[in-house]
């Protein structure tokens, strides 16, 4: 903001203003001076100057901000758009940004609370509607992100339920075809995170014992680098997972494109990896008689929890899944210490016994 005299003798204020710049003309300086002063005063107390028909409301701003979110997973933005509709909007949606305070959303989250909704949920919601805030903030609608001085209600995540070696076998037994049983071997035995980097996966990034993880398959389309702005890692395979990869390919005539792609040849998109679910792996969780909570995503707790079974240690498993180690001690605490005094048994015997098993059982 600054005050200073036009060639015409009239004095003129700038500042800016939802995030643009403005001025207003006076004839005497004192007025100038004044104007200048409740204008400092008013956006140090958080008061905006915006006139109430140029500030867009929450469920505005949160459309403009869901569609800049041109990156997220499809679990990530079905996740969004549910808690914006059934969580945020009904009470906040047709609110001008220049009027959610404090109080407001305090008393939004104590309703949601009052309401039976779940301390995860309301989380959520708090995470998202926070986001947008921010972006009001970044946009000069509001002074300060009022969320931030509402304590959020305690949650504690619950124990991802792994499956064991016996059920994933149990998933390969009944696939169809042998590219869907390698999908579960992958997901379950290597901690890749479906579908987004596994899906990108292609032939060239096997080698061996490890896979280069570098590509991810978002709507259907191929971006190179990883969740959190991580260029790549590398992921170690198993010993029984290399083979049956190997002779996978040799069996599919050494295909060079992706490993998992439509008849075309081209990625997956959302529509597909939705029938897969739902078509696929939901007969195939029957199968290995696993909860209908269960999902592909918790293949890759079914990782982690053969690698601590197997002594690996916690950097390990946090390098393997692409956490930070923080994350994986969090997530996975009660596999650590339920492992405790337990028989370490290596990786590629855990997947030997169980795939022996699977076959005795055939044969029986």
């Amino acid at each position: 903001m600054s005050v200073h005299r036009a060639a015409s003798g009239k004095w003129i204020v700038r500042y800016r203003d939802a995030g643009r710049n403005r001025s207003k003309t006076f004839s005497v300086k004192a007025d100038a001076d004044r104007f200048d002063a409740e204008t400092r005063r008013r956006k140090e107390l958080g008061e905006l100057i915006l006139s109430r028909r140029d500030v867009p409301t929450l469920r505005e701003e949160a459309v403009d901000w869901l569609a800049s979110k041109t990156d997220l997973a499809p679990s990530s933005e079905q996740l969004y758009s549910d808690r914006l509709r059934l969580h945020i909007f009904p009470e906040l949606g047709g609110m001008k940004l220049i009027d959610i305070r404090p109080r407001v959303v305090e008393g939004w989250q104590r309703g949601l609370m009052q309401a039976g909704t779940s301390p995860r949920v309301v989380q959520q919601a708090r995470m998202i509607l926070s986001q947008i805030l921010t972006r009001a903030v970044a946009h000069e609608y509001l002074q300060a992100n009022p969320l931030s001085a509402i304590p959020a209600p305690r949650y504690k995540a619950e124990p991802a339920e792994p499956a064991t070696v016996e059920q994933v076998e149990a998933m390969r037994a009944a696939c169809t075809t042998r590219l869907d049983a390698a999908l579960i071997s992958i997901l379950a035995y290597t901690g890749l995170r479906p579908p987004q980097e596994s899906h990108g996966l292609m032939w060239a990034d096997l080698d061996g014992r490890t896979l280069r993880v570098h590509r991810r398959n978002v709507y259907g389309q191929l971006k190179q680098g990883l969740k959190a702005d991580k260029r790549e890692r590398i992921v170690h395979v198993p010993g029984p997972i290399a083979q049956e990869l190997a002779e996978l390919r040799i069996r599919l005539g050494r295909p060079r494109g992706l490993v998992f792609a439509r008849s075309d040849g081209g990625p997956l998109n959302k529509s597909d990896w939705g029938n897969y679910s739902r078509r696929i792996f939901a007969r195939l969780r029957v199968a290995a008689g696993l909860s209908e909570a269960f999902t592909p995503y918790d293949l890759r707790h079914t990782c982690a929890s053969l690698m601590i079974a197997a002594g690996r240690p916690p950097t390990e498993v946090a390098e393997q899944l692409g956490h930070s180690l923080q994350t994986s001690v969090t997530t996975y605490q009660h596999l650590i210490q339920s492992m405790r005094g337990q028989e370490i048994v290596p990786l590629d015997e855990l997947i030997a016994r169980g795939r022996s098993l699977n076959v005795l059982r055939k044969e029986g």
